[in-house]
């Protein structure tokens, strides 16, 4: 099952973490960036339509290189 997420990688793009397209999933990855700047400053909250649903939310994933 397919569905919308909001997704922020880290600065140096080998980790990202994802909420659910939601309000609240929004102000946690705003409040990342504000609490772990050495990870996450300025970094873009993209929308994302995931198909992977085994993604976990909230919990930072490393990308596969």
């Amino acid at each position: 099952m397919a569905e919308n997420r909001y997704h922020m990688e880290t600065i140096d793009s080998t980790q990202y973490v994802q909420t659910p397209h939601t309000i609240l999933g929004r102000q946690f990855l705003e409040g990342l960036r504000k609490g772990r700047p050495d990870l996450f400053k300025k970094q873009r909250i993209a929308s994302v339509h995931q198909t992977n649903t085994a993604v976990p939310i909230g919990q930072l994933i490393h990308c596969r290189q």
